[in-house]
């Protein structure tokens, strides 16, 4: 943790995307975890419970976050239902975690279509070959079924299958978290407001367009809002700017007091 910069308004990017790229890469290097890049996807299963699973984030730029899975599975149900959702990022060995939350929206063909062309051919073998979740008579039965299907398609071109696809999720929110010293703990948290939806589409939902999330810069007065327990918020920043656009977000810092060290303060 000594090589790691610590988090402060000072060093906080502006931009919250090319913070989490810089955070990633400390993660890669330093975190000694064989999938940085994996998160904990939080959605909503159609009855209204609460769910949560690791998935891996294979892409993340200013369009949002990517992961790809099967949408027959319960999350692809959930986020079919109601298609939003969280994803978190911890890294314990740098004591950091990244929150990310927004609408969710389906990649295009083609995408979907390029990143199943980089999969080794067994994993493509298995995805066609599982029904993710739904129960199975035995593991021998899988293995068999793989079996069947590597049989089918011998020269190694195996289709991808239509309900197995990426999923993005544009950010509405994202915080970044880092341990302090004697539980005082450091949060920014980039906000943006989006464009009002299109006639007849309902706000909230898979297929907005995304919106720029950016920091207001790191001086003080420049639309960064600070927070420390029990102390009180700066004044409200961004006003003069078209309605139409995606607001610039108001990211602010929280001193958490009371979370256990060493484990994500909530």
């Amino acid at each position: 943790m000594s090589s790691v910069e610590l988090l402060s308004e000072k060093n906080l990017l502006e931009d919250p995307l090319a913070q989490f790229s810089a955070w990633l890469s400390d993660a890669r290097r330093w975190a000694e975890m064989d999938y940085p890049e994996a998160a904990v996807l939080s959605t909503v299963s159609p009855e209204g419970l609460p769910e949560g699973r690791v998935v891996l984030v294979k892409s993340a730029d200013e369009r949002g976050f990517v992961f790809y899975t099967n949408m027959l599975s319960p999350k692809g149900l959930a986020l079919k239902a109601r298609p939003e959702a969280a994803l978190t990022f911890y890294w314990p060995k740098l004591m950091r975690q990244v929150r990310v939350a927004g609408p969710v929206s389906a990649v295009t063909e083609a995408e979907a279509d390029a990143y199943w062309a980089t999969r080794p051919r067994e994993a493509r073998l298995g995805a066609v070959a599982s029904e993710q979740s739904a129960p199975l008579e035995s593991r021998a039965a899988m293995e068999a079924r793989v079996a069947e299907l590597g049989a089918r398609f011998p020269a190694g071109d195996v289709p991808r299958p239509r309900h197995w696809t990426g999923c993005r999720v544009e950010p509405r929110s994202v915080e970044f978290w880092q341990d302090g010293m004697h539980r005082l703990h450091d949060r920014f948290r980039f906000t943006a407001t989006p464009p009002p939806p299109p006639q007849g589409r309902p706000p909230g939902r898979g297929g907005l367009p995304w919106g720029e999330i950016q920091g207001a810069g790191p001086s003080r007065g420049s639309g960064r809002e600070r927070v420390r327990e029990g102390g009180r918020r700066g004044p409200a920043q961004g006003q003069g700017r078209d309605a139409g656009a995606a607001r610039p977000s108001r990211p602010h810092q929280e001193h958490q007091r009371g979370a256990p060290r060493g484990r994500a303060g909530q």
